[in-house]
C-alpha cells in the first residue's frame, strides 16, 4: 500500500498545524506526529477505518478533534480531507471525483 494525499488535505494539514501551533506552543509538531501515525496505521491496515458519509471511512487523529477522511482505490490510501470533528460535514466531497 501507498498514501495518496490530496491537494486540499494537505493544506488543511498545515493549516491545522499552525492553528495549534499559536494556540500552544509546540502543539502543531504534536498535531503532525498525531496524524503521521494515523496514516502509517492505515497504511497496514487501510479497512481499519469506520464507514463514512459518500463511501469514505474516518480515522480518528489521536488527541485531536480531527479526522483523516480517506478512500482506499487499489493499492492507495487516498486521504481526501483533514476535517475538524465539528464542522461542515461532508464539505470535501467535490474531492471523490
Amino acid at each position: 500500500m501507498r498514501v495518496k494525499i490530496h491537494r486540499a488535505a494537505s493544506r488543511e494539514l498545515n493549516d491545522a498545524m499552525l492553528y495549534h501551533d499559536r494556540e500552544r506552543t509546540g502543539y502543531g509538531d504534536r498535531f503532525v506526529a498525531a496524524f503521521a501515525t494515523g496514516r502509517d496505521f492505515l497504511l497496514q491496515f487501510p479497512n481499519s477505518g469506520r464507514p463514512h458519509l459518500f463511501g469514505t471511512r474516518v480515522w480518528k487523529i489521536i488527541g485531536f478533534r480531527y479526522d483523516i477522511v480517506y478512500v482506499i482505490r487499489g493499492e492507495v490510501v487516498f486521504i481526501i480531507a483533514i476535517a475538524h470533528q465539528r464542522r461542515r460535514p461532508g464539505y470535501w466531497r467535490s474531492r471523490l471525483g
